[in-house]
């Protein structure tokens, strides 16, 4: 065993880190604006450069990872690079900077470990690392999203493990470093991190006592055991202050998850699988497990270079049996390198357990850091095979490995560049947003939107800008963004899609990405319309990820909104609420506390409410409330489920409408619904401003599923996309019209009784085609807020 300071590793590392930051110099000369999960990694760094951040990145299972370790790395480079040393140009830039560098020293520091038990030849070693990373995910090493920090620290986990097996304790604090690394990263990393470091510590415990020699063991390495012990203590120390200061806190949003998906189980095939996507260097593994094993192989051996890779460490293994059986005393070979290929082979089978756990689909960042296990499937051959090579063509191999190194990295400089581009939309659109104190301004948007959403609040923050989200994202932008009460808040509506803005709204930033729309907080008037997606003025919890036009709620839902103070002349108020309430599981209905009857029909209908007049509270904020008590998992989906949402809609009683309420009996069904043609496309806008594109003839199809003719109200903005007027004809069995229509908005209004089964409305426009830029659409009539409401 070489006893004497190695320090080839770490010059030729540094070497190749310089080497991978020449061929990034954009770090150094364009910055770098963060959106997406960039940008709510660096909300947490700018917590870390202050040092109150306890808690690590967030999950999209709505918890944080354990620990904050690598985030307050990412702050020591932006407060090192940018604030003090300015070689960046940007906070993020900073970041980046100073990931490659870690992964460097990670590297290292594992060739360091490796080659103090047995010979292994660097220049090669870093051509195996690049091969790997350009085989597999190149962003592993110029990366800071979390999924690509993982590798680095696993292969110094997995040969320091191995180090301290063979006797060298000392190296306790690399296994001890490097496996809180991944413990804060990942949750999942407790299986690997709790599993191989804990046989690790027992298996030399158990061992010095079978020799008798365990107290003298202990004592004499006491300093290797308490300086991991010190390391481990340190990195403990913020997620365990986390759980003693905070309520509720990240421990109780992990055993939520583990509650909801703890049985999830996938079969050991897919396991199998997915575990040969990253053999095979697959990077869409949740595509390929669709194909059956065969179609796996198929897609991985259909590029060369794969074939070319595993054909060349085939032949590197084969040699090194054959060097192996050779010879004679076999004790030359560490012990090392039998206990590094035993962790391998541990890893490989805690990793298809993992994949037997997996909750979502089964993509490529899961899984990532395995990739280390083929710099040890190499590297474990190659040390077998160097000592049977005469100095003479070592050195030859050596220089062939390091220019074949440089003539790579620059051949495949494009794939070595981080792929990170940035997003300078989202600075100029934080420069425009007003400041204003906390709690007055919140970010709004539609869940496909949030990765801009999160870019402005994160730029925001850098500006010293205040900004709070709605609590059900405060997972993500951090819980001390969200805010005290959304209704007494501003909105600023973060969108890509086309908006519609009048006074009191004004546009704050427009660019062909994304805009930003401002709207003051203002109650609301009657009728109140709430659909699946957000919608101004209004706070709603308790809902599940929109699916289409339906959301399913949790077991306790609410929408909360502030009402005009303008008392409505009206004796009582109704509610129709569309959707349905899953087999077994009713849902009861209640407005500011006063019950108003509960759903149980399970196919989708619209059920209607009386509200009486005193449940209503103008001038104030209103809660409408949705119980399902018996909502839980379904099958394989772990959510709460309780009630199907489509719609609910809030609005004065006319003078004819009854105003008895029964709680207890099962409620009125409007029993309508309706079909659009395909001639007409989905709809646009958030609510309650919405509208859908028809051609030049549409048919709207209203089902009346009830058995008996049913008063409807049909109310709809009709308009084109050209200023000259042309004529819409409107007919159907019970009347026609003909009216005039411009691109200025015509208010149209018909009240008709429709029979039982389908009914048809035809709308015949003669307009011209409207150019809005390159749609490709047929865009002739546009009906915005089509409503039908039925009248008793």
């Amino acid at each position: 065993m070489t006893q004497k300071r190695d320090n080839v590793p770490l010059i030729l590392t540094a070497a190749f880190v310089l080497l991978v930051l020449a061929l990034n110099v954009q770090l150094f000369t364009r910055p770098l604006v963060e959106f997406s999960d960039y940008a709510a990694n660096s909300l947490l760094v700018q917590q870390a450069k202050h040092f109150t951040l306890l808690t690590g990145h967030y999950s999209r299972w709505r918890f944080h990872h354990p620990g904050p370790a690598f985030l307050y790395l990412f702050a020591l480079g932006e407060f090192l690079f940018y604030d003090v040393l300015h070689v960046v140009p940007a906070p993020y830039n900073g970041q980046l900077l100073i990931t490659i560098i870690f992964d460097g020293v990670l590297l290292a520091a594992a060739l360091c470990v490796f080659r103090r038990h047995t010979r292994l030849s660097v220049p090669l070693a870093l051509l195996v690392v690049l091969v790997v990373l350009l085989s597999g995910s190149p962003s592993l090493l110029t990366s800071n999203w979390m999924p690509d920090v993982m590798m680095f620290p696993f292969l110094l986990f997995t040969v320091s493990a191995a180090s301290v097996l063979a006797g060298e304790t000392r190296d306790l604090r690399y296994l001890a470093f490097s496996g809180m690394l991944l413990l804060h990263s990942h949750f999942a990393q407790f299986l690997f991190v709790g599993a191989i470091g804990g046989a690790t510590i027992g298996y030399i415990l158990v061992r010095a006592q079978r020799q008798g020699k365990l107290h003298a063991f202990v004592s004499e390495r006491r300093r290797d055991f308490a300086v991991a012990a010190a390391i481990v203590l340190v990195f403990a120390l913020p997620p365990l202050l986390e759980i003693i200061l905070d309520r509720p806190n990240n421990l109780d949003a992990l055993l939520a998850y583990q509650r909801h998906f703890g049985a999830v189980r996938n079969s050991v095939g897919i396991a199998i699988g997915y575990f040969a996507c990253f053999l095979l260097f697959i990077r869409l593994p949740d595509v390929a497990l669709s194909k059956g094993p065969a179609g796996i192989l198929a897609l991985g051996f259909s590029r060369p270079e794969v074939v070319a890779y595993w054909v060349v460490l085939a032949l590197v293994f084969l040699l090194a049996m054959a060097a192996w059986r050779k010879t004679a005393n076999k004790q030359q070979y560490a012990p090392f390198l039998g206990y590094l290929t035993w962790i391998g082979a541990g890893s490989v089978a805690l990793f298809l357990y993992w994949g037997t756990r997996i909750v979502g689909g089964f993509y490529a960042f899961n899984g990532n850091f395995i990739y280390s296990v083929h710099l040890l499937a190499w590297f474990v051959p190659l040390a077998v095979l160097e000592p049977w090579l005469n100095q003479r063509a070592v050195r030859i191999l050596n220089v062939l490995a390091a220019v074949t190194l440089v003539a790579l990295s620059i051949l495949e400089r494009t794939a070595l560049r981080s792929l990170f581009e940035g997003a300078p939309d989202v600075l100029q659109a934080a420069l425009a947003v007003p400041a204003s104190p906390f709690g007055k301004l919140a970010i709004t948007f539609d869940h496909d939107n949030w990765a801009w959403a999160v870019g402005v609040a994160n730029s925001m923050k850098r500006m010293g800008k205040p900004f709070c989200v709605n609590p059900d994202w405060g997972f993500m932008f951090s819980r001390d963004n969200v805010c005290p009460d959304m209704l007494m808040a501003d909105e600023l509506w973060v969108t890509t899609e086309t908006t519609h803005c009048a006074p009191p709204c004004r546009y704050i930033y427009r660019s062909p990405v994304f805009s930003l729309t401002y709207y003051p907080a203002q109650p609301l008037a009657l009728p109140v319309d709430i659909g699946v997606h957000e919608s101004l003025g209004l706070d709603r919890s308790g809902f599940n990820d929109a699916e289409g036009s339906r959301v399913w709620l949790q077991k306790h839902a609410a929408i909360r909104f502030r009402l005009a103070p303008e008392r409505s002349p009206a004796s009582c108020f109704r509610i129709a609420l569309t959707g349905f309430a899953y087999p077994g599981r009713p849902m009861q209905l209640s407005v500011n506390g006063r019950i108003l009857g509960t759903l149980s029909k399970n196919v989708m209908d619209t059920a209607l409410f009386v509200v009486p007049r005193e449940a209503i509270h103008p001038g104030e904020v209103n809660r409408i409330s949705l119980d399902t008590e018996k909502a839980g998992p379904v099958g394989a989906d772990q959510r709460e489920i309780g009630f199907d949402f489509v719609s609910l809609d809030l609005r004065a009683a006319a003078p004819d409408e009854s105003c008895v309420l029964d709680p207890g009996a099962q409620p009125e069904y409007n029993s309508v619904s309706v079909d659009w043609a395909p001639s007409c496309y989905g709809l646009e806008g958030t609510p309650p401003r919405q509208w859908r594109w028809c051609g030049p003839d549409s048919l709207v199809v209203i089902h009346n599923s009830s058995s008996e003719p049913r008063r409807l109200t049909l109310s709809v903005d009709l308009s084109t996309g050209r200023e000259k007027a042309a004529p819409l004809k409107i007919r159907s069995p019970f009347f026609e019209d003909t009216v005039a229509v411009s691109s200025h908005r015509l208010a149209y209004t018909r009240t008709f009784t429709v029979p039982p089964g389908d009914s048809t409305i035809v709308f015949t426009c003669l307009a011209p085609r409207s150019g809005v830029g390159k749609d490709p659409r047929n865009l002739v009539l546009r009906l915005g807020n089509f409503r039908l409401d039925s009248i008793p």
